[in-house]
C-alpha cells in the first residue's frame, strides 16, 4: 500500500511539473507578445483593466508582478521536483541520508525564496489598485505556504538528527 500511495504521488508530481511548465512557457510567450507587438498590448491592456487608463508606473508595477509571476511558477516547478526527489529516496528505503538533508536544505531554500516573492507580488498588487479588490486582507495562501515551510524545517531537523544518529551508530559498530 505505501509503494501504491508513493507511486501515485510521484505520477501526480510529473503532472504537476508538466502543467506548471506548460504555464511558465506560455507565460513567457505572453510576455515576449506583449512586449514585441502595441497592439497586442493595448488589448491586453484593455482586457486586464477593464478599459481604465493605466499609468507608466502602474504599468512598470505589472511588468514587475509578471515577471515574478513566472519566476514563482518556476519556483514550484523545484519545489515538485525535490519533494518527487525525497519520495523515491523514501520509496528505495534511503531515509537518512546526506543525499535527503541536502535535498531539504535546497527545498527550504526554494520554499523561503517562494514565500517571499509572493508577499512582494501581494504588496505590489496593492499598488495597483484595478487589479486588487477593495479587501485588503492578508492573503491565506501565504500563511499556508509558510505553515507549509516550518513544517519541512521541522522534518529537515528530524532528518539531520537521525543523520547524526546513523553516523554515530555506524562509527560505534
Amino acid at each position: 500500500m505505501k509503494n501504491k500511495i508513493l507511486n501515485l504521488l510521484i505520477v501526480l508530481s510529473w503532472l504537476g511539473q508538466i502543467l506548471l511548465s506548460i504555464v511558465v512557457a506560455i507565460a513567457v510567450v505572453l510576455g515576449i507578445a506583449i512586449a514585441a507587438n502595441s497592439e497586442f498590448r493595448q488589448g491586453f491592456s484593455a482586457g486586464v483593466t477593464n478599459g481604465k487608463h493605466v499609468t507608466n508606473n502602474q504599468w512598470i508595477i505589472l511588468t514587475i508582478i509578471f515577471i515574478l509571476g513566472i519566476i514563482i511558477y518556476t519556483l514550484e516547478i523545484f519545489i515538485i521536483k525535490y519533494v518527487r526527489y525525497l519520495i523515491n529516496n523514501i520509496k528505495n528505503e534511503i531515509y537518512f541520508a546526506k543525499n535527503n538533508l541536502g535535498l531539504l536544505k535546497k527545498l527550504l531554500c526554494v520554499l523561503g525564496t517562494f514565500i517571499v516573492l509572493r508577499v512582494g507580488v501581494y504588496f505590489l498588487t496593492l499598488q495597483v489598485k484595478f487589479l486588487y479588490s477593495s479587501d485588503n486582507s492578508f492573503p491565506f495562501g501565504i500563511m499556508d505556504s509558510i505553515l507549509f515551510l516550518a513544517v519541512f524545517y521541522v522534518v529537515y531537523l528530524v532528518f539531520k538528527y537521525g543523520l547524526q544518529l546513523q553516523e554515530e551508530s555506524d562509527h560505534i559498530i
